[in-house]
């Protein structure tokens, strides 16, 4: 029986491309939900009111608690990459088939072929130009849609869909 999916891509990891990832995990994951929610509405709030009333000194001095917490989060996300240089430098080959997935590491510290049933997967989202496809909560792959070497991006959403199916969120 001839397969009906074949599809290849092969990319290199670069900085804005792990930020990126880093910050769609943290916004989609359920362990930050409860702390978006603070930080997006109760946190402002709150600095706004304390800034109206008489303890202003506060309301300053927690709204730059904040915002520092933020710059704190983009910092940290650069000095991660810049420990884990050497594998992110590697190159990734993402081969899609009928029944898995396929993603071979090769670098000059390490090389790693990790075969993923369909099944394995535990959630992947699409956005404007990259497939992020998660093996766990925080754990994923990294594929830029410009990356295809045999087949396209609507070839690899329509497997996903396919396979995937609830687990598969198109999110542009």
């Amino acid at each position: 029986m001839e397969a009906r999916w074949a599809i290849r891509a092969e990319t290199r990891i670069t900085l804005p491309m792990f930020r990126a990832f880093n910050w769609f995990t943290q916004f989609h994951s359920k362990y930050y939900r409860i702390y978006r929610a603070l930080a997006a509405f109760l946190i402002p709030l709150l600095c706004v009111v304390l800034l109206i009333t008489r303890f202003m000194p506060f309301g300053a001095g927690l709204t730059m608690f904040f915002a520092l917490t933020f710059w704190f989060a983009h910092r940290k996300t650069n000095q991660a990459f810049e420990h884990t240089r050497t594998i992110f430098e590697s190159g990734y080959t993402y081969e899609f088939s009928d029944e898995k997935l396929i993603a071979r590491s090769e670098g000059a510290v390490s090389s790693d072929t990790q075969e993923i049933l369909y099944d394995g997967l535990y959630k992947a989202f699409e956005t404007a130009d990259m497939f992020y496809l998660y093996i766990g909560p925080l754990q994923g792959y990294i594929l830029p849609k410009a990356s295809f070497t045999q087949g396209t991006a609507d070839d690899l959403r329509a497997l996903l869909r396919e396979k995937l199916n609830k687990r598969f969120v198109v999110c542009w």
